[in-house]
């Protein structure tokens, strides 16, 4: 029983380290590959963020621009004709695309097939906290900045809304991966123990 024990033990301890060194080997390949698909994915976040910016100002005052893999935020202020910058983002407000597709790749108990339904859920739902999170935190910067008057009350709970938007910004890939994987890890006598995990 003991040797059992001991023998599970270090099965599952190799099956981690293991799944912790193809994260590390696809998270190196990911991010080289993603340089090359930044400034289209920031095209369509920045195209959908517009769409949501026109339903959610009155009146629009914002007008975003992808340029390349970067965001610039231009507004539009009362009494002058043109728009002026307001804020950017660098490629790196998507950099979560690439542990969540090394996490995906790493690991292990999923076929071809079923992979590949997971990371386009799973990637829709980052797609769309990527949006949200860029639209968010133009609009909470309009309250930080003085662009938009509050009350104090509403701007202390909008001080601590910031702080979580960018907790889950941050925590998004990770927090959508465990989500979508959970039952390979969890589930008894599942594929984590056929795999050594």
């Amino acid at each position: 029983m003991y040797l059992a024990t001991r023998r599970q033990r270090a099965h599952a301890q190799f099956g981690l380290l293991r799944f912790a060194l193809l994260f590390l080997i696809f998270f190196v390949l990911v991010a080289i590959v993603w340089a090359f698909f930044v400034p289209c994915y920031n095209f369509l976040v920045v195209s959908t963020a517009r769409i949501i910016f026109s339903l959610v100002e009155s009146p629009n005052v914002t007008s975003i621009r992808a340029q390349g893999d970067s965001v610039t935020i231009y507004r539009n202020v009362e009494g002058m004709q043109a728009t002026v910058p307001f804020s950017g983002f660098s490629r790196y407000i998507y950099f979560g695309v690439v542990p969540f597709l090394a996490l995906f790749l790493a690991t292990p108990g999923f076929g071809k097939a079923r992979k590949l339904k997971l990371v386009l859920i799973g990637g829709i739902l980052l797609f769309l906290c990527h949006v949200i999170y860029l639209v968010s935190s133009i609009e909470l910067a309009y309250v930080f900045v003085g662009c938009r008057k509050v009350g104090p009350l509403l701007y202390r709970i909008l001080d601590w809304t910031q702080v979580l938007l960018r907790v889950l910004w941050e925590l998004s890939p990770i927090l959508i991966w465990a989500l979508l994987t959970h039952k390979i890890w969890w589930k008894p006598g599942s594929a984590s123990e056929r795999n050594g995990i």
